[in-house]
């Protein structure tokens, strides 16, 4: 094993990439090294290779003496591997066994990080195999010697990177030495536990260390001796110039990055798990971009070769843009090509390419030149079907029906039919999801929700007589959000008599009226309708309730609300707001519920109950005296 470490080496041989300028290797080095980091895709990865194994062949570096140095790391690569292949999330699942769980993502993260790792090595390594300690001490202090000027000693920096990296193959050898000397001694290296071995690498160290600082002190009597002051005032037998074939290296390295980094991001070639362009980041979360690509393999084949236009030619934010496109289209009767480009954030050139390619997928899109031209869809046309599932078609259906159920004009009808019109082979009968949103005020609230949108669309105020615990009041609102929570509808706004945001109950309102004053907008906070802030509890509730009452409590509680006692009574444990509700609610259940705690409420529900029965009894002798008298 220590044998198969060559990085360091130096690998004598007669070929153009040992007769390059050592600074070209190390630059080019350099360039290649982060060019492995520009791209993720599998052309890039492929100019990536051709490049790499084209400069090998150049060098005339046996490859096999090349793959020899990655047996080292091979511990290491597999390390990463595991940990991208597990810990790494993203798109369709593959595998999942116990705990462990392989992604798309995961995968595609794996393959690439150990291609990447593997190349670096494989590069770093190319360069010292074609490259002497002294070229490279004298291109890095070459490189680094701008750095002079603010006092940076660049001739001792690369002297001792040179050195050290000198030692290594030389240090290598040496152990190697050690090891073979201390086995032929009777010496066991690879039996016992980690203690063991830890123990037995001491009379492998203590001479290793000796023979370093033995050459190191040999190196320095040597340099002493031939007068060595440092690069200051040193002439070179050897000087570094540039010649005709450095350029043209210069040339072919730099052309190879444009290359690399064009096919890796640009270049329509896409594998199974290397398919990068399905997860964006821009618009599509992983689920709309895993729904986007097994589109292409279950859909018709319009639908198909619509998909395939845009992986192929898309880059991160085609599919976003051609539907954001297709929606304004079909919002729209007619839009210019310059507001496109400015809406998202492009060329015109690339909205025309955009139009080319919505055409190809069997979209009927008009242009119109002239003074009142632009682009626009032909009369009639109806999204295809096959471009959504049956599930997902199901789900919008019920949607738009759930939302027709509390609106005061047919928009969402016509939207549904327009949906489901001709889709006769897609859409059956059977409604498995049926949403009601309505209300007892079906008839007041449609209006009202209608009124809010218009005046949220149109940024003016609206007012209204408001019915609150505390009393009635007039209020004026800057309305931002409809609500639909805890089986009811809000508006959400800001209120200008409480100078704050307020969720105001639809229910509650009357007298709504728009006003034809408009307000600027403000930073809207959205709002905490969690129960805890809506509902905050602090009386702890304890009652008992007849078995007959068991629905009730499951239904408005839950099953984990009471317990069972041995009657076949229910032992009711909650928390509640508000002393008044809790009272009042209990006593829609007559005599059904004793309330066993808190004891104050106890109290206030008996004198309630004897103020009603004493109210009852009274109605009760006036209507004794009133037959008395009418007889």
């Amino acid at each position: 094993m220590i044998r198969d470490i060559t990085i360091g080496q130096y690998y004598p041989a007669q070929s153009p990439i040992h007769k390059l300028d050592p600074r070209v290797k190390i630059v080019s080095t350099l360039l290649y090294l982060i060019s492995l980091f520009l791209f993720r895709s599998v052309p890039g990865y492929l100019v990536a290779t051709i490049f790499l194994f084209g400069c090998i062949g150049l060098s005339k570096v046996p490859v096999k003496f090349i793959l020899k140095g990655l047996k080292p790391i091979f511990i290491l690569l597999l390390i990463t591997i595991l940990f991208n292949l597990f810990l790494t999330t993203g798109g369709r699942t593959l595998l999942h066994v116990w705990v462990f769980r392989v992604t798309e993502e995961g995968l595609r993260t794996a393959v690439y990080m150990a291609i990447r790792l593997i190349y670096l090595i494989m590069g770093a390594s190319l360069m010292t195999f074609t490259t002497t300690p002294t070229a490279l001490t004298d291109a890095i202090e070459s490189l680094l010697k701008p750095l002079n000027r603010v006092h940076v000693p660049v001739h001792e920096i690369a002297m001792m990177m040179s050195i050290a990296l000198r030692f290594i193959p030389i240090l290598l050898e040496e152990t190697d030495k050690i090891m073979k000397a201390q086995i032929a001694r009777g010496a066991d290296l690879d039996s016992g536990n980690i203690i063991q071995k830890a123990k037995a690498m001491i009379p492998i160290l203590v001479p290793l260390f000796v023979s370093a600082f033995r050459r190191a002190n040999d190196l320095a009597m040597a340099m002493e001796s031939r007068c060595y002051r440092g690069g200051e005032g040193r002439t070179k037998m050897k000087p570094l110039v540039y010649s005709g074939r450095d350029i043209r290296a210069y040339v072919i390295v730099i052309v190879y990055v444009v290359v690399a980094v064009a096919a890796g991001r640009f270049l329509p070639f896409h594998v199974w798990i290397f398919l990068k362009e399905r997860i964006e980041k821009e618009s599509f979360d992983n689920t709309a971009s895993r729904d986007s690509f097994f589109v292409t393999i279950n859909m018709t084949d319009r639908c198909h070769v619509c998909c395939v236009i845009v992986s192929a030619k898309g880059g991160t934010m085609k599919i976003d843009r051609l539907i954001g496109i297709l929606s304004v289209l079909l919002q729209k009767e007619k839009v210019t090509a310059p507001e496109l480009a400015s809406r998202f954030e492009v060329s015109r050139r690339t909205i025309n390419r955009d139009i080319e390619d919505l055409c190809m997928a069997g979209i009927p899109v008009v242009t119109e030149q002239g003074r009142d031209g632009g682009i626009s869809i032909l009369e009639n046309f109806r999204l295809d079907r096959t471009v959504l599932t049956r599930a997902e078609m199901q789900d919008i259906l019920a949607g738009l029906r759930s939302l027709d159920s509390v609106n005061g004009t047919n928009r969402y009808g016509q939207l549904m039919e327009k949906l489901s019109t001709g889709s006769s082979d897609f859409l059956t009968g059977n409604q498995s999801v049926l949403i009601d949103l309505s209300s007892w005020y079906k008839t007041t609230l449609a209006p009202k929700i209608e009124q809010i949108r218009y005046a949220i669309e149109g940024r003016r105020l609206l007012m209204f007589r408001y019915f609150a615990p505390s009393g009635e009041s007039l209020r004026r609102i800057e309305p931002y959000y409809l609500v639909f929570r805890w089986s009811s509808w809000y508006v959400w706004g800001w209120c200008e008599s409480r100078e704050d945001f307020r969720m105001f109950k639809l229910n509650r309102m009357e007298e709504l009226c728009v006003s034809e004053e408009i307000f600027t907008g403000r930073k809207v906070p959205m709002p905490d309708l969690s129960n805890e802030r809506i509902f905050p509890g602090g009386i702890q509730v304890e009652a008992l309730f007849e078995a007959s009452c068991k629905w009730r409590l499951v239904e408005e509680f839950g099953q984990n609300c009471f317990e069972e006692q041995e009657d076949g009574r229910l032992l009711f444990h909650a928390d509640y707001t508000s002393a008044e509700n809790l009272l009042s609610w209990l006593l829609t259940f007559g005599d059904q519920v004793e309330l066993k705690s808190p004891k104050e409420l106890r109290g206030e529900m008996k004198e309630r109950i004897r103020r009603m029965a004493k109210r009852y009894e009274e109605i009760s002798d006036s209507d004794e005296r009133r037959k008395e008298h009418e007889i």
